[in-house]
């Protein structure tokens, strides 16, 4: 998909918006994240925010194939945007991995 656009971050944001809409289930976008996410080159903090906001979404879901799915777009965050958002992130986990015992 990247492929066909411009290499900035603002049209990414669009293009993932354009893919969410089109899709119209959470779960198979946020597995199409995992799979964006490392063709990223550079993030915006809205890119960036865009990408926590469906890690969240995938971490705290009860599918075990979408937390994965959220797990796996963490890595390519913690390359490009350094670690204060990933430390909110870190407490949601602690927190669900409580929930879950």
């Amino acid at each position: 998909m990247y492929s066909f656009c411009e290499n900035e971050t603002k049209v990414h944001k669009n293009v993932i918006k354009s893919l969410q809409e089109k899709l119209k289930s959470n779960d198979i976008f946020i597995q199409c994240l995992a799979v964006l996410a490392p063709l990223e080159t550079e993030f915006s903090k809205a890119l960036i925010d865009t990408y926590m906001y469906f890690v969240n979404l995938g971490i705290s879901s009860p599918s075990p194939s979408l937390r994965a799915a959220g797990l796996a777009i963490l890595p390519t965050l913690i390359d490009n945007s350094g670690y204060a958002s990933i430390l909110q992130m870190l407490r949601t986990l602690l927190s669900f991995q409580m929930l879950t015992r």
